[in-house]
């Protein structure tokens, strides 16, 4: 049909290469380097993704049912410097945190990308959203029942950066994510 809108879509990918066993993920601060992606967090840069605006991220992690993890996302924005790159300044924006709970009824499959031993949240509660600019889909209330994800609204932030940690129990944590 000419004139009719047309939304890209991106399969979900892994986040991190292998996941991570980080107690806790560092709070980002303002810096003179550009974010980059680390052991236990991965930087996006919005400039590859055309006029997306949102992302959609779906945690998991390794132990046992019931076991928790933690994921936060920031948004980064750029101050150019007056003299070259050297009083260049990142600033990054807290855009939510939120901690999940996994059910072994919601897990990978054995040889999959995601394993069998790798389990979806079925919970996801929002422990820090400065802004209304986040939507928790599935599993607020109906445990092994949905697989959670959080959308966020990313317009404006030239990166983005999820970090997360074990939750105090999970063996280890990562995510699915993709930009829409």
């Amino acid at each position: 049909m000419a004139g009719a809108l047309e939304t890209p879509i991106m399969d979900l990918r892994k986040g991190l290469a292998s996941n991570s066993t980080a107690a806790h993920y560092t709070v980002p601060v303002p810096t003179g380097t550009a974010p980059a992606t680390g052991d236990d967090n991965v930087v996006f840069a919005m400039r590859d993704y055309g006029r997306a605006n949102h992302l959609h991220v779906i945690p998991y992690g390794t132990d046992a049912n019931n076991e928790t993890l933690d994921l936060a996302i920031y948004g980064w924005e750029f101050v150019p410097g007056g003299s070259g790159t050297a009083d260049d300044l990142y600033v990054p924006t807290f855009l939510g945190e939120w901690g999940g709970t996994m059910s072994s009824t919601l897990n990978g499959v054995s040889g999959g990308v995601l394993s069998d031993t790798e389990y979806f949240c079925d919970t996801l509660t929002e422990t820090a959203v400065p802004y209304s600019l986040t939507e928790i889909i599935g599993g607020l209330s109906t445990a092994d029942a949905y697989i959670c994800r959080v959308i966020v609204d990313t317009i404006g932030f030239r990166w983005l950066d999820v970090r997360g940690d074990r939750g105090g129990s999970a063996a280890s944590w990562n995510f699915l994510w993709r930009v829409m």
